[in-house]
């Protein structure tokens, strides 16, 4: 899934990222700053994302005052702006850091294969068929385009979700789309056409939609407010198999940067896809096509995933680590890969995709089964197990590749 192009067509207000100063820290010290932002005409409707009731999450919608969240977890606030002048006096506001818009950014064609022979390579080459973990009482976090409920994977399991698209607010967890359904399959799949698909198929999941269905969007605050949820329900590993597009020496995402940091704090790690906007020519190398990897999989303690096909040639369209200081930790199958989907969109509830999407979620089980062992454990300690666990030389990367940050290895 890849963020191609950006958009303002379906904001309904604008909407921005709003820090404040290092002693604010709580809900009730940045109620405070707001309440005191004088310029402000309109009073701002203000309130805790711990907090939060439902009939105001929409109301919200038709509100004509400034509307905002703090995140309880991340220590930093999202504000709906009835116009675009009022980022400038918050941004004024004694306490108030720093104000950022918002951005939209819309998913790419997404193109199942519904007729190919399932298989299940990845979890062969990861040595997963007969793996005895399971990733019982782990809890992840996909924040995707949902899930499918009726799917006989999903249908009957206790699955905690809550839906973050503006687009639609008043709507379901529902997956229309088909990705948050394979993604999940990944993860946490069972046997599909007599075949294992999940890595992790007993972990506890925490369903979030951020991926509108008819506009397929997504924005930063979208995901940013549900990380919030995710540590707030405890979630120990964190998917995000989507990204915003990063221009060739752009820097990090600083308020997707602080949610990663402080998700990591609270013992959860983030999982992101490089995103899948480069073009490698086989032939002639030269001919290439290259872009920087994705935001959040560019921030540090994210866990950036890349992808490789089954003879081990890294996914044609994988981005590269083109920016100072952006890297690749891991490459993990991502190319034809066999996986749940939609039952109204598919005979089988099945379908293969390609992209580093499909290669993120095979992370995100990995360290799954690691934390299984220690759900107290340290995110840097399950990261390091799993690298620890790497046999190098097994997998060969094509060679355009390589002194680029990308690892050349394949996982137990």
């Amino acid at each position: 899934m890849k963020a191609n192009h950006l958009s303002m067509k379906e904001v309904v207000y604008d909407r921005a990222f709003v820090r404040f100063e290092n002693d604010v820290e709580d809900f009730k010290s940045a109620q405070s700053v707001i309440s005191n932002v004088s310029k402000l005409k309109e009073k701002p409707l203000f309130f805790s994302s711990r907090f939060l009731r439902e009939d105001e999450e929409v109301n919200q919608v038709k509100s004509t005052q400034p509307f905002g969240v703090y995140l309880e977890n991340l220590k930093f606030a999202i504000f709906d702006l009835p116009h675009r002048e009022m980022a400038g006096e918050l941004q004024e506001a004694p306490g108030v850091s720093q104000v950022d818009f918002d951005q939209i950014s819309h998913v790419s064609g997404i193109n199942p294969d519904f007729t190919s022979q399932p298989s299940n390579w990845g979890l062969e080459q990861l040595g997963l068929l007969n793996a005895t973990r399971n990733g019982e009482g782990v809890r992840v976090a996909i924040l995707d385009s949902g899930v499918d409920f009726d799917h006989p994977h999903f249908k009957n399991r206790d699955i905690v979700s809550k839906n973050f698209n503006p687009v639609n607010p008043r709507g379901t967890v529902q997956d229309r789309l088909g990705h948050g359904t394979h993604v999940a399959g990944i993860i946490a799949g069972g046997r599909l056409a007599d075949l294992r698909v999940g890595v992790a198929p007993n972990v506890e999941l925490y369903i979030g939609k951020v991926v509108s269905d008819a506009g397929r969007t997504y924005r930063p605050t979208d995901i940013a407010r549900a990380i919030d949820w995710a540590v707030e329900k405890k979630c120990k590993i964190i998917n995000l198999s989507l990204g915003i597009e990063v221009d060739e020496d752009e820097g990090v995402n600083s308020n997707l940067q602080e949610a990663i940091f402080r998700a990591h704090e609270s013992k959860a790690i983030v999982v992101a896809a490089v995103g899948n906007g480069s073009l490698r020519d086989r032939d002639d190398p030269d001919d290439s096509v290259y872009n920087p990897i994705d935001s959040p999989s560019n921030c540090a303690k994210a866990v950036a995933v890349s992808a490789v096909d089954e003879s081990g040639k890294i996914y044609v369209r994988a981005n590269r680590t083109i920016n100072e200081g952006q890297k690749v930790d891991f490459i993990a199958p991502g190319v034809k890969i066999f996986s749940t989907y939609p039952v109204a969109l598919s005979d089988r509830g099945g379908a293969f995709l390609d992209g580093t999407s499909m290669a993120a979620p095979f992370i995100s089980g990995l360290l799954a089964l690691y934390y299984q062992e220690d759900l107290e454990a340290d995110p840097d300690s399950i990261i390091e197990k799993l690298e620890d666990s790497v046999r190098s030389g097994r997998l060969a990367i094509n060679s355009v590749d390589s002194g680029n940050g990308m690892p050349r290895y394949i996982f137990d």
